[in-house]
């Protein structure tokens, strides 16, 4: 299994967004709790996971960093990307809040071009385009879209795409480590509001935030492990997979409608992951050159 990630690390942007669309699914049976308590208890977990498990045997080497500013600002990102989304939902429909955080893998592969980083190539740009009209299909967006509002989805899309290339930008940095500072300064950040926004959680909300931290845990995982192997901008298309699991796991529950239209979404959103998927790391690296970028 090691050696089938390793080589064709698309599968763990795969495991990111089944990660991702599992957290959206169990965030309602959070208990009605502040969305800003959700994102402080996702990452108390994660910290407390990383403290327990691999505290002993890597002692401070779990905080040590010679790159401190960059894992300061990647670790704010993180918490930019969701203080963006809750804004953008009180402001505008859900479907058009979904949909604009869907130009991000155009964005990736964008600032992968104009920062003269590897990605892909016209066959990534093509994938893009392709898992772009596939997340228009399924998300459905209507005039929200054109609101002011919409900004705030922008914001969570750049938010995102910048946290890709700052954690690849730390080549080098041991991964807990990186692991560690992501959510050490959101829940740094988020500690200092928690007065105005802590309301004691049911026992099952409570256990819905743990999963959803330990979720959040092995997604961060997965994506900071497969974008150590190749440059972000060749994975960008893959991240279209989250809007197949989001079907195939929403639709059994009767949360998300199975028509035409979404499934010609969701066929095009996954053949827009395919060459992301099929890249094996040996290659990307025999025809861009050195794996650091």
């Amino acid at each position: 299994m090691k050696r089938l990630v390793a080589n064709y690390p698309g599968i763990l942007i795969a495991a990111f967004t089944l990660c991702w669309a599992l957290v959206e699914i169990i965030g309602s049976a959070t208990g009605g709790v502040s969305a800003y308590q959700v994102v402080w208890t996702r990452y108390a977990v994660h910290l407390a996971f990383m403290a327990l498990v691999f505290g002993r045997r890597e002692g401070l080497a779990l905080v040590r960093t010679n790159k401190l500013p960059n894992q300061v600002f990647a670790s704010l990102l993180m918490l930019g990307m969701p203080i963006c989304f809750i804004w953008e939902m009180q402001r505008i429909p859900v479907q058009d809040a979904s949909v604009i955080f869907w130009i991000a893998p155009a964005l990736i592969v964008g600032m992968s071009m104009v920062s003269g980083k590897r990605y892909g190539g016209t066959r990534t740009i093509v994938a893009t385009a392709i898992g772009l009209v596939g997340a228009v299909l399924i998300c459905n967006p209507d005039s929200g879209v054109l609101q002011r509002g919409a900004l705030l989805g922008v914001g969570m899309a750049m938010c995102f795409s910048l946290y890709l290339f700052v954690v690849r930008s730390m080549h080098g940095e041991a991964l807990l480590t990186k692991l560690f500072h992501t959510a050490l300064w959101v829940f740094i950040a988020l500690s200092m509001g928690l007065p105005y926004f802590w309301k004691a959680p049911t026992l099952r909300g409570m256990g819905a935030m743990v999963v959803i931290g330990l979720l959040g845990w092995v997604g961060l995982l997965s994506l900071d492990l497969a974008i150590e192997l190749v440059p972000v901008g060749v994975l960008a298309p893959v991240l279209y997979t989250q809007l197949v699991w989001d079907m195939l796991l929403q639709w059994p529950l009767r949360e998300m409608p199975l028509d035409s239209r979404t499934i010609i979404g969701a066929i095009l959103a996954l053949a827009a992951a395919i060459p992301g998927l099929l890249r094996r790391t040996d290659r990307v690296r025999a025809a861009h050159g050195a794996v650091v970028d």
